[in-house]
């Protein structure tokens, strides 16, 4: 009569396939991240959690249309400001009194401030415009100062720079030519390093350029990807 001898499974075969499959993901997680980071990209867009935007890895397109924040403040350059006031204002030694004016300012540099209602601006322009009639500096060489403390019910600001800029609104944002779009209910906006044009019209505010990142309700926006904190609550 012949025996047959039971041999006990190894275990180590277990622990084997399992560090192999460890290293297995390890290596490509390294090879994605240091030599082939576009394939990353597209890995992970598969999960839904980042969509990539491979032709503007330096910028993010941005078009929003939002509710007016309480205030917003620009230092700098700007190359156009337009906006109709309201009551008396001062452009270099003019002191103008008039119910309403529509003003369009070229190469400003200086400060302004907008908030719900009023507008706060100091700085100084190359040339100034009131009611489409020109207002002349003192010399020729010199920059015309502008001043203003009033109500506003319009204001475009073109071609300037924000560093960061945040408040809570509701609206929708539009990144690279819609190919994303985030509808906000009160919720947090967040860019940094903005370029572009701005437009306040009452309760309207809307923003067009560019920016490295932002943080739009839920979902953080780098310069090539939006990552979801909480893909659960996707709108």
């Amino acid at each position: 009569m012949e025996f047959e001898t039971y041999k006990k499974p190894k275990k180590n075969n277990f622990w084997l396939i399992v560090i192999l499959i460890f290293i297995g993901i390890l290596g490509f997680l390294i090879y994605t991240s240091f030599y082939n980071p576009e394939l990353g990209k597209s890995v992970y867009s598969i999960t839904g959690n980042v969509i990539g935007f491979n032709n503007d890895k330096d910028s993010i397109k941005i078009n929003a249309i939002l509710t007016s924040p309480e205030k917003i403040r620009v230092n700098g350059k700007i190359e156009k400001i337009e906006l109709k006031i309201l009551g008396d204002f001062i452009i270099g030694k003019e002191n103008f009194d008039l119910n309403e004016a529509s003003v369009v300012i070229d190469e400003f540099d200086g400060w302004i401030i907008s908030g719900k209602n009023n507008l706060t601006a100091n700085g100084n322009a190359k040339k100034v415009f009131v009611e489409g009639i020109p207002i002349n500096p003192i010399t020729d060489k010199s920059d015309i100062k502008v001043i203003f403390d009033n109500d506003y019910n319009y204001l475009k600001l073109t071609n300037f720079y924000l560093d960061s800029f945040s408040y809570k609104t509701s609206g929708s944002v539009k990144l690279n030519n819609e190919k994303a779009i985030i509808n906000l209910e009160k919720e947090n906006f967040k860019i940094e390093n903005f370029r572009g044009n701005l437009e306040i019209a009452g309760n309207r505010f809307e923003l067009n350029g560019e920016i490295s990142k932002s943080n739009l309700g839920f979902i953080d926006i780098k310069a090539g990807t939006i990552k979801n904190k909480d893909t659960n609550n996707s709108k």
